[in-house]
């Protein structure tokens, strides 16, 4: 059994790797497994889910590290692709579409100081993107249905990581420039500093997107998927 105290960060950083892999692995058996019985599934469902969380890994890569951020970054639209998942089919593959998001973009840039953080840095804020689509059904107009759906989203990821943060500055790990005298504040700043960006940069994409013919089409319903 390991001792997490007797390893160091290198050993830590391919312990979390390794558990990523195996539970994407077991991800996908749970959807072949358990969705089937609530969830139907469809191949091409199956491959935009695919496309997309490979499509998000690529544009995650595209990211502007503010100088003042010390691991925060904005990215390119990176969570748009998850985000149609979620709205176009529903809370579940959201979850899962999510899910295996978070693991990969751990294993592209591993860093975690505790099991903790792994949680509230990579799981948790990526499979809460499932909540796109939670206000399709109740409002009518659909790019505000959306656009609700992505901040309530970003509300919750930021939930989160502010979490996280709280864990990161009892440690010591504080960021220069950041007021570092109340460890909520300066949770709530830093995290906000990224966070807030990344979710608007979405938003200007997603909200032209729904007036366009393909969101109509394919995302709208959902049909042209099955």
């Amino acid at each position: 059994m390991y001792n997490l105290l007797a390893l160091n960060e290198q050993q830590i950083t391919n312990l979390y790797i390794g558990i990523s892999v195996a539970l994407i692995v077991l991800a996908l058996v749970l959807v072949l497994i358990l969705g089937r019985k609530t969830v139907r599934f469809t191949a091409k469902k199956l491959a935009f889910v695919a496309v997309s969380v490979a499509l998000t890994t690529v544009l995650s890569l595209i990211k502007f590290e503010m100088p003042f951020l010390n691991g925060g970054s904005i990215t390119l639209f990176s969570l748009v692709p998850v985000l149609l998942v979620s709205y176009a089919f529903g809370l579940y593959y959201g979850l899962i579409t999510g899910f295996i998001t978070g693991l990969l973009q751990f294993i592209t840039s591993p860093w975690a100081l505790t099991p903790l953080s792994f949680f509230l840095d990579y799981i948790l804020p990526y499979s809460c993107v499932c909540f796109a689509g939670v206000f399709k059904k109740n409002v009518k107009n659909q790019t505000l249905a959306i656009s609700l759906g992505t901040v309530f989203s970003y509300l919750v990821r930021f939930v989160m990581h502010f979490l996280s943060g709280l864990n990161y500055y009892s440690m010591g790990y504080i960021t220069e420039g950041f007021p570092a005298d109340n460890m909520f504040i300066y949770s709530f700043v830093y995290n906000l500093a990224y966070v807030m960006p990344d979710m608007v940069i979405c938003l200007i994409f997603l909200i032209p997107f729904t007036f366009t013919k393909p969101f109509k089409t394919y995302f709208l319903t959902g049909e042209n998927f099955k």
